[in-house]
């Protein structure tokens, strides 16, 4: 038996084919449009602020741990005293995730928004571990 190498199955003309058309490598994905650039990039901030959020929680669970140690009769500075408050602790990360909760739910698509709050989160934890690790200099 001799095979020529190719294949092709039989199509019956009143269903047609088993699959859609051929598409050629050029026709499978969509052209990159600014819409899609800017839900790229707002997905990106989206991310970056989750990564924050879950950055900040680690940090509360080990400041909680710190701040058993550091209350003890120790003057601390006031920024010192609000970093390692539960209030903040846990009010920060909870805000950022409802903030995160709301715009997702609103279907927020500008960059800057996004940007906006990916970068306060990240500046609020790096200025909590600064602060709150400030009592041990």
């Amino acid at each position: 038996m001799h095979s020529s190498g190719t294949w092709t199955a039989a199509v019956d003309p009143a269903v047609g084919p088993a699959v859609g058309p051929a598409v050629g490598p050029a026709e499978r994905h969509a052209p990159v449009t600014a819409a899609s650039e800017t839900h790229f990039v707002s997905g990106v901030c989206a991310g970056i602020l989750v990564a924050a959020i879950a950055a900040q929680l680690w940090l509360a669970s080990s400041l909680e741990t710190l701040a058993m140690f550091v209350l003890e009769g120790i003057e601390l500075r006031s920024l010192t005293k609000l970093a390692v408050s539960p209030l903040w602790r846990y009010g920060v990360p909870s805000g950022f995730a409802c903030a995160l909760v709301l715009l997702l739910a609103l279907r927020v698509r500008a960059v800057a928004v996004w940007t906006v709050l990916a970068a306060a989160a990240v500046a609020t934890l790096v200025l909590t571990h600064i602060w709150a690790f400030a009592a041990l200099e």
